[in-house]
């Protein structure tokens, strides 16, 4: 899956499964409602500081050796290390 499709889209839902370690993230691109599913987590951290400013917006998605990094355009980094489905 190509990730670098979701810069500018909003991140609407971060929900997990605590007891099965899945999880869902619902963002919004300009076309549609993308759900990306996660599997295996292992921890999740999701800080919400707003160092740049409050957003919603998504800057980038990386995800590489197992770790999803959400780097927010509020200079927010979420990071899950987890399995992603494609």
């Amino acid at each position: 899956m190509n990730l670098d499709i979701f810069h500018d889209a909003t991140l609407l839902t971060l929900s997990f499964d605590y007891e099965n370690g899945e999880g869902e993230i619902t963002l919004k691109t300009q076309s549609n409602i993308v759900k990306l599913s996660v599997y295996n987590i292992q921890e999740a951290i999701i800080p919400r500081a707003n160092p740049w400013g409050k957003s919603i917006s998504i800057n980038e998605i990386i995800y590489d050796s197992e770790v999803l990094k959400i780097q927010m355009q509020s200079g927010d980094l979420i990071k899950i290390n987890c399995k992603l489905q494609t």
